[in-house]
Protein backbone atom coordinates (compact mmCIF):
# COMPACT_ATOMS: atom_id res chain seq x y z
CA UNK A 1 0.00 0.00 0.00
CA UNK A 2 2.82 2.29 0.78
CA UNK A 3 4.26 1.65 -2.84
CA UNK A 4 1.11 2.82 -4.30
CA UNK A 5 0.91 6.25 -1.74
CA UNK A 6 4.48 6.69 -3.49
CA UNK A 7 3.45 6.22 -6.63
CA UNK A 8 0.66 9.16 -6.60
CA UNK A 9 3.05 11.51 -5.15
CA UNK A 10 5.95 10.58 -7.87
CA UNK A 11 3.11 11.20 -10.60
CA UNK A 12 1.65 14.57 -9.11
CA UNK A 13 5.29 15.58 -9.23
CA UNK A 14 6.00 14.66 -12.47
CA UNK A 15 2.50 16.37 -13.65
CA UNK A 16 3.53 19.52 -12.04
CA UNK A 17 7.03 19.44 -14.10
CA UNK A 18 5.10 19.29 -17.20
CA UNK A 19 3.80 22.86 -17.63
CA UNK A 20 7.06 24.32 -17.87
CA UNK A 21 7.09 22.54 -21.26
CA UNK A 22 5.59 24.20 -24.71
CA UNK A 23 2.76 21.94 -25.53
CA UNK A 24 4.61 21.20 -29.00
CA UNK A 25 7.39 19.37 -26.94
CA UNK A 26 4.76 16.94 -25.45
CA UNK A 27 2.89 16.31 -29.14
CA UNK A 28 6.49 16.15 -30.56
CA UNK A 29 7.12 13.17 -28.28
CA UNK A 30 4.39 11.46 -28.67
CA UNK A 31 4.61 11.22 -32.25
CA UNK A 32 8.38 9.78 -31.41
CA UNK A 33 7.05 7.46 -29.29
CA UNK A 34 4.91 5.76 -31.96
CA UNK A 35 7.25 5.74 -34.46
CA UNK A 36 10.15 4.94 -32.11
CA UNK A 37 7.94 2.22 -30.76
CA UNK A 38 9.86 -1.20 -29.97
CA UNK A 39 13.21 0.60 -29.74
CA UNK A 40 15.42 1.50 -27.02
CA UNK A 41 15.34 4.93 -27.14
CA UNK A 42 16.19 8.45 -25.27
CA UNK A 43 15.20 12.24 -25.36
CA UNK A 44 15.64 15.59 -23.75
CA UNK A 45 12.19 17.32 -23.25
CA UNK A 46 14.60 20.40 -22.15
CA UNK A 47 16.84 20.75 -24.84
CA UNK A 48 13.58 20.43 -27.40
CA UNK A 49 11.95 23.29 -25.15
CA UNK A 50 15.37 25.34 -25.87
CA UNK A 51 15.08 24.51 -29.82
CA UNK A 52 11.61 24.81 -30.26
CA UNK A 53 10.59 27.99 -32.07
CA UNK A 54 7.27 29.76 -33.74
CA UNK A 55 5.83 32.06 -35.75
CA UNK A 56 2.51 32.91 -37.12
CA UNK A 57 0.74 29.34 -35.71
CA UNK A 58 3.70 27.38 -36.86
CA UNK A 59 6.89 25.76 -35.57
CA UNK A 60 9.67 23.49 -35.22
CA UNK A 61 12.00 21.47 -32.58
CA UNK A 62 15.26 20.63 -33.55
CA UNK A 63 16.73 17.98 -31.25
CA UNK A 64 18.66 15.10 -30.95
CA UNK A 65 17.13 11.16 -30.14
CA UNK A 66 19.74 8.74 -28.41
CA UNK A 67 19.76 4.90 -29.06
CA UNK A 68 21.24 2.73 -26.40
CA UNK A 69 22.22 5.60 -24.48
CA UNK A 70 24.81 4.18 -22.22
CA UNK A 71 26.02 1.74 -24.10
CA UNK A 72 28.88 0.65 -26.43
CA UNK A 73 26.56 0.70 -29.88
CA UNK A 74 25.25 4.20 -28.81
CA UNK A 75 24.14 6.34 -31.54
CA UNK A 76 22.73 9.95 -31.77
CA UNK A 77 20.31 11.42 -34.84
CA UNK A 78 19.28 15.03 -35.31
CA UNK A 79 15.42 15.66 -36.04
CA UNK A 80 13.32 18.07 -36.86
CA UNK A 81 9.37 18.09 -35.18
CA UNK A 82 7.61 20.55 -37.55
CA UNK A 83 3.93 21.80 -36.22
CA UNK A 84 1.27 24.11 -36.44
CA UNK A 85 -1.59 24.93 -34.00
CA UNK A 86 -4.98 23.96 -34.67
CA UNK A 87 -7.69 26.21 -35.72
CA UNK A 88 -10.98 26.75 -33.34
CA UNK A 89 -9.14 29.28 -30.71
CA UNK A 90 -7.71 26.20 -28.83
CA UNK A 91 -4.34 26.60 -30.05
CA UNK A 92 -3.35 22.93 -29.62
CA UNK A 93 -0.19 21.98 -31.30
CA UNK A 94 -0.63 19.56 -34.19
CA UNK A 95 2.69 17.67 -35.45
CA UNK A 96 3.07 17.76 -39.12
CA UNK A 97 6.04 15.92 -39.65
CA UNK A 98 9.30 14.78 -38.41
CA UNK A 99 11.90 14.57 -40.19
CA UNK A 100 15.20 12.19 -38.98
CA UNK A 101 18.68 12.70 -40.47
CA UNK A 102 20.33 9.15 -40.77
CA UNK A 103 23.59 8.99 -41.04
CA UNK A 104 24.82 6.41 -43.75
CA UNK A 105 27.78 4.20 -42.97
Amino acid sequence: MRGCWLLGIAALALGGCSSRFDPAVAACEAVLAKDLAGRAYTIDREEMNRNLSKADGLGEISSTVWFNKGFPNELSQPYICAFQYSSGGTYTPVVTSVRFQWWAE
